[in-house]
């Protein structure tokens, strides 16, 4: 039996617009197994990034690997692996576009039969539990096109979890869900990592990639951490309780990467009138 080291690795990836440099030269891993949360200001890559490992958005420079094969290398994408590694990953992205005149179940079965590489006679029941955990149980048969935000961001997240995937990837995935179905998916985002979903299809632990700003729901759910500058830079990567413990005194998590990218942040300046 073959055991993967890292269900993604990021080597020396940049990303450029013309002249503006989203990020360069990333270098961090994702192990198998694991949750990893990537924290940052709005505007430092971390989206870009999400959709550059999904080939979604083309790099520029240095290696993307998924399941432990190179998939993308200096912008050249192995098309073949990619689709493959896609079937096992749930994403969630920032901007969910939907096929507005399907059901909410048709949507769900379609994205099941589309990546699920074992379809049988069991998927309506998986889906229509699915349906029921995210309280979409009563919104089955309508169609998308009526959807308030809060529940097409629902949608969103069950759809991620209905091919029974081995990597989540998740671009903000609290945004808009009402607290009980805030509270439920940080459970089931646990449970998935630790233990699987069975009674979602999901019989086998795995791995979470997951970009937010809900810190609590980080520092509840994450092994480790990806920290994130302005400019498209990491300034600290390590476990949850190391990253915490970079900085003295008796904070809270939120005040303790709001003081390191703060301090990141005034080097830099401080480094530039030196400069000058």
């Amino acid at each position: 039996m073959i055991y993967l080291t890292n269900v993604i690795q990021i080597q020396k990836l940049t990303k450029t617009y013309g002249s503006f440099t989203v990020f360069s030269d990333l270098d961090f891993s994702i192990k198998t197994n694991s949750s990893t949360a990537i924290i940052g200001p709005n505007g430092c890559g971390k989206t870009t990034l999400l959709k550059s490992i999904l080939g979604l958005t083309k790099t520029n420079y240095g290696t993307i690997s998924l399941f432990d094969r190179p998939i993308i290398i200096n912008g050249s994408i192995n098309s073949k692996l990619l689709v493959q590694s896609r079937k096992k990953i749930g994403f969630v992205p920032d901007n969910v576009v939907f096929f507005e005149h399907l059901t909410a179940f048709e949507y769900l079965k379609l994205i099941r039969v589309m990546t699920h590489e074992n379809n049988d006679k069991n998927d309506n029941q998986i889906i229509n539990t699915v349906l029921k955990e995210f309280r979409l149980d009563r919104w089955s048969n309508r169609l998308i096109h009526t959807f308030s935000t809060g529940t097409r961001q629902k949608l969103a997240v069950a759809a991620s979890l209905i091919h029974a995937p081995e990597l989540l990837i998740l671009d903000e995935p609290f945004r808009g869900i009402d607290p009980e179905i805030h509270f439920k998916l940080l459970h089931f985002l646990k449970e998935f990592k630790t233990s699987g979903l069975p009674n979602l299809g999901i019989e086998k632990h795995g791995s979470i990639f997951i970009c937010s700003h809900v810190l609590g729901d980080i520092e509840q759910l994450c092994d480790a951490l990806i920290l994130m500058n302005e400019y498209g830079e990491i300034v600290l990567s390590g476990d949850t309780k190391t990253v915490k413990e970079q900085l003295l005194g008796d904070k809270s998590f939120e005040e303790l990467l709001y003081q390191l990218l703060r301090e990141e942040n005034e080097e830099e300046e401080n480094d530039q009138l030196g400069d000058e």
